[in-house]
């Protein structure tokens, strides 16, 4: 019926057509005013309700995906903007039931999910303002996170990607007033970007707004009350606590930061459990939480402990990391950090190699992927001056490693000429821009396999190790190649999204016009 109406509407008007009807008509309500009503509009969006009121859900989806793209080009661009976020929103969920768990749908779909969740946005700034006071635009937070939810689902991980997450982000400010469920996720996305100087401003203000809210949630305990429904949970405070102290420990290298984080975490677990002891309104804090708050404090007292200048400092802080890194692994026995940096205290502290070789070789059977424990197996194996057994374990490591294959095809074979060996490192530069692994990884395997080659100069003698040596500088232009290329200020988010032409509070509906769309590809 609606696709009669509408071949038949655009024959005989046009595309846009309108027509003003009383709704004192037969048809509508007793009132003396006119409503201009858009035909095309409405048949539109009448043809999709009513394929998915039929259960017809693919033909659903995709005609209102077609009502979506038509309302884009629509003048004047806030034209029926209630409804068009109703269908945004309706689309996205029924994307996301698509995807489900198929990694290939979810690739396909990666391009759609991120222009739904920028529509979306849009279409919100165009309904509401900055808020009153007690306003919370629930409307504003649930599309937060289902762009962060969506972003998981599809793996958009990389920096273009998290860019375009923080513009999301970023235009949810302008909506929102001192939101911690907004500085949550962009505590994660900064984190996971790379600008570690705007995660610790967003995480400071995020610590400080929950501890306002948790002076409510208090007083809720202790009156017995429901907390309200719009307040951070416990639980998702205790996980952005734990992203927090690694952000401290790992990439600002400041272990005062990180144990006073994670004091304030303990402190709220232990405040929460003495008022709610039998957990009737604040849920358990689940075991995984607790292993990587203790996890992360036991780290902390661990760099505390290397760098203490104090004989009876270093003992404490040794002995207080041994005890909290051995109960985060008794706690989540899967936890690689936990077993890694147990391994490393062992080493480092005690000089125990037996006992942290044991440690590193759970940490490596948990994920072979990630170099670090195999580093340290590595350096255990020279430490008992056992060369062969280290360059064993080195060449096992790297294996495991996606950076692996580009760094073995440019091994220079005996047959060939020095030409054609140059050549082939000039093709392999050339080609260093291929998606091989992300930066960090690279690091810790050019860091492996600086230490394979020293470790070939003392085994079977430097003549040996200075053949390594060409292919240790194409690795290094791989790896580093881009970030050099990127300057001072590649992992500053601001300059990176001035480079995309992305200009946070100035999206607007009319954006979304064919030809108008922000595609940071050539970053």
């Amino acid at each position: 019926m609606y696709d009669t109406a509408l071949v038949t509407l655009k024959e005989r008007l046009s595309s846009q057509a309108a027509l003003v009807v009383p709704r004192g008509s037969a048809a509508g309500a007793e009132k003396s005013h006119e409503e201009l009503v858009n035909w095309a509009e409405e048949a539109l969006y009448r043809r999709a309700m009513a394929s998915l009121a039929q259960d017809n859900i693919d033909r659903g989806a995709d005609e209102l995906a077609v009502y979506i793209r038509v309302m884009d080009n629509v003048t004047p661009a806030t034209f029926r903007v209630f409804r068009r976020l109703r269908a945004n929103r309706l689309h996205m969920q029924l994307e996301r039931q698509s995807i489900g768990a198929d990694s290939s749908a979810a690739t396909q779909a990666k391009e759609r999910v991120m222009a739904s969740h920028r529509r979306q946005m849009a279409l919100l700034k165009a309904t509401y303002a900055f808020p009153r006071a007690n306003e919370a635009h629930a409307e504003v937070l649930a599309e937060v996170d289902g762009a962060a939810r969506d972003w998981e689902l599809v793996r958009a991980f990389s920096r273009v990607e998290s860019l375009r997450l923080l513009e999301v982000l970023y235009e949810a400010v302008f909506l929102t007033f001192n939101s911690p469920q907004v500085l949550r996720h962009l505590v994660h996305v900064l984190v996971r970007f790379g600008d570690y100087h705007e995660a610790r401003l967003a995480f400071v203000t995020y610590r400080e707004l929950v501890e306002r809210q948790l002076e409510r949630v208090k007083k809720a305990l202790g009156s017995g009350s429901k907390i309200d429904s719009g307040l951070e949970s416990v639980n998702n405070i205790l996980r952005t606590v734990v992203v927090g102290a690694r952000l401290f420990l790992v990439h600002l290298d400041s272990a005062h930061d990180c144990l006073s984080v994670v004091h304030f975490a303990n402190d709220l677990i232990d405040d929460v459990e003495a008022r709610d002891p039998d957990h009737q309104i604040i849920p358990p804090v689940p075991e995984t939480i607790r292993a990587q708050v203790a996890l992360w404090k036991g780290a902390a007292h661990g760099r505390l402990a290397q760098r203490s200048r104090e004989p009876s400092n270093r003992a404490d802080h040794h002995c207080a990391a041994l005890q909290l890194l051995r109960q985060a692994a008794e706690l989540n026995p899967q936890l690689y950090e936990a077993h890694y940096f147990l391994a490393l205290e062992l080493a480092l502290g005690t000089r125990d190699i037996a006992a942290a070789t044991a440690a590193a070789k759970q940490a490596a059977a948990l994920d072979a992927t990630r170099l670090d424990a195999w580093h340290l197996l590595v350096l255990l194996s020279t430490a008992r001056k056992d060369y062969a057994k280290a360059l064993q374990i080195c060449e096992v490591a790297m294996r495991q490693s996606v950076w692996w294959p580009a760094y073995n095809e440019s091994q220079p074979d005996a047959n060939k000429s020095e030409e054609s060996v140059a050549h082939s490192h000039t093709l392999h530069d050339k080609d260093a821009k291929a998606p091989m692994g992300s930066v960090d990884a690279g690091m810790d395997f050019f860091g492996l396999a600086m230490t394979h080659m020293a470790i070939e100069g003392r085994h079977h003698g430097f003549d040996t190790s200075l053949d390594a040596q060409p292919r240790l500088f194409a690795l290094y232009a791989s790896v580093f190649g881009s970030v050099v290329a990127a300057g001072d200020e590649s992992d500053d988010v601001a300059s990176a999204m001035e480079a995309a032409g992305i200009s946070i509070g100035l999206l607007a509906v009319g954006d979304l016009r064919t030809g108008h769309h922000t595609h940071p590809s050539h970053l």
